[in-house]
């Protein structure tokens, strides 16, 4: 599988394919939207909509569908965690300005409330209700890492997660954008294994407006759906 590569060293993220990401962060959008503003023009009521909106937008940029399994997710030694969890509270995280050179693209950390930061992290602050693959247990709180360019003010942010309630999402195994906080684990595809629950339904709506295989989102497209997979997975891998 394909991962982006960030790596934190002194105030700056080094990058090396990881630019992919940092482009498609700021291709979505319009750079007038801060962390404490709002976007140009009416209001937001649907604060979830436009956040499940700029993902979309995002992972169709990266254009990465299709390239997962449901072996792949639920291999006993794939290192991914899967787990349906209750938003508890949205961080800010870290802002970075984007820095191209040919020999050495990096990214710069700067004020998180810098207007001009290119793109920003948020934790997600999660309390685990059932686990379905994984090393996380019940009960346990976990730190989600998301990332957005500047088309998203924070309200937007943090609405949009505090209003799913609860969500289903499978963490990356590694992620070097959060490699300033050990303790944050990055969502798999940059957020796109990242669902609201609506009652037993888990619709994944990153990954069925982008392509990725229609066999794997029926197999995890409600909770009873991920028990089965999750019973299901190999013994070895």
């Amino acid at each position: 599988m394909t991962r982006m590569r960030r790596t934190v060293r002194a105030g700056v993220v080094a990058t090396g394919p990881a630019v992919v990401l940092a482009l498609a962060l700021s291709a979505c959008g319009s750079s007038s939207a801060g962390p404490a503003s709002s976007p140009a023009g009416p209001a937001s009521h649907d604060p979830e909509a436009e956040l499940i909106d700029v993902m979309i937008a995002r992972e169709s940029i990266v254009n990465r569908g299709g390239s997962f399994t449901v072996e792949d997710l639920f291999a006993k030694s794939g290192g991914v965690d899967s787990f349906r969890a209750e938003v508890v509270e949205v961080t800010a995280g870290k802002a970075f300005n984007d820095v191209s050179t040919d020999k050495d693209p990096h990214a710069e950390e700067v004020s998180f409330d810098d207007d001009a930061a290119d793109w920003r992290t948020f934790h997600v602050r999660v309390r685990v209700l059932d686990v379905f693959g994984g090393d996380v247990t019940p009960n346990s709180e976990v730190t989600l890492g998301l990332g957005f360019g500047d088309d998203l003010s924070a309200e937007i942010v943090s609405g949009g997660l505090l209003s799913m309630d609860e969500i289903v999402v499978f963490t990356a195994p590694e992620s070097d954008v959060f490699s300033y906080d050990p303790a944050v684990q990055a969502v798999l595809n940059d957020g796109a294994f990242l669902s609201p629950v609506n009652g037993d339904t888990v619709p994944f709506p990153v990954l069925t407006d982008n392509g990725y295989s229609p066999k794997l989102i029926d197999a995890i497209d409600s909770l009873a759906d991920l028990r089965a997979a999750s019973e299901a997975r190999p013994s070895s891998a």
